[in-house]
């Protein structure tokens, strides 16, 4: 014979493993306090200030515009 198998219990755990997964992906998604979330942004900002400064290439001059003589 077959177990019985009370069908509220099956459906809660069902219910509470499903919350537990979707605990864990906001845990993950909205996990950061704004201190830190701070804290990236401004890291992320200067990294590409730094990034930027050192560009090689002059962007203030357009390219179509010709080349001076002997260059």
């Amino acid at each position: 014979m077959s177990e019985i198998v009370n069908l509220r219990r099956f459906r809660k755990r069902l219910e509470r493993v499903k919350d537990a997964r979707r605990a864990d992906e906001n845990r993950r998604r909205y996990g950061q306090r704004a201190c830190e979330r701070e804290k990236t942004r401004s890291e992320q900002e200067r990294q590409i200030r730094v990034v930027d400064g050192a560009r090689l290439d002059d962007e203030s001059r357009p390219e179509d515009e010709e080349s001076p003589p002997g260059t």
